[in-house]
């Protein structure tokens, strides 16, 4: 099931919703590619796009510093995993789900009473769009006695409401 459609098959009206709830939620790769579609759809104004692409490229630019800083921990001491974890963590805000998983799912081998490396694996599968792996994950964490009440994977839905003045220009 794609919870996620490809930009070019969203409503225009949405993608700047969809785009700034991305940036808020962390995943500024996605909202990336939600403002690729907007700018070809000539619908927002060049100051809202200015503004968007500075916010999006702020957080990538963080998060690739996470990247480069984890990894550097991380030849030092392989079995470090905060480190792991921060990794997998940015990873998946800059799109790079498998990767985030797969070190994630180290973690978890080693701490398998931990809620944090669940909660990676989860978001990660949600945003690369396989929720039937968050679940399965959540299962054998709560199967494994790992606490998972805190993690939020179902997609909460909630009416959107669309203004024109979210794309920048004047009503």
């Amino acid at each position: 099931q794609d919870i996620e459609p490809d930009p070019a098959k969203v409503d225009p009206a949405i993608l700047p919703i969809r785009a700034d709830a991305y940036l808020k939620c962390g995943w500024p790769e996605k909202a990336r590619q939600d403002l690729a579609q907007i700018k070809k759809d000539s619908l927002a104004s060049k100051e809202w796009i200015k503004l968007k692409e500075r916010g999006i490229n702020d957080s990538l630019n963080v998060y690739q510093a996470q990247i480069k800083v984890s990894e550097k921990q991380l030849a030092k001491k392989p079995t470090d995993d905060v480190s792991r974890l921060k990794l997998a963590n940015a990873q998946n805000a800059v799109g790079e789900t498998d990767a985030a998983i797969k070190n994630a799912e180290l973690v978890q081998k080693r701490r398998p009473k931990s809620t944090a490396p669940v909660a990676t694996i989860v978001e990660a599968s949600i945003q690369k769009g396989d929720i039937q792996k968050a679940i399965k994950t959540v299962q054998e964490a709560d199967k494994n006695g790992v606490n998972t009440k805190g993690i939020q994977f179902k997609p909460s839905v909630r009416p959107l409401s669309t203004r024109v003045d979210t794309l920048g220009k004047q009503q």
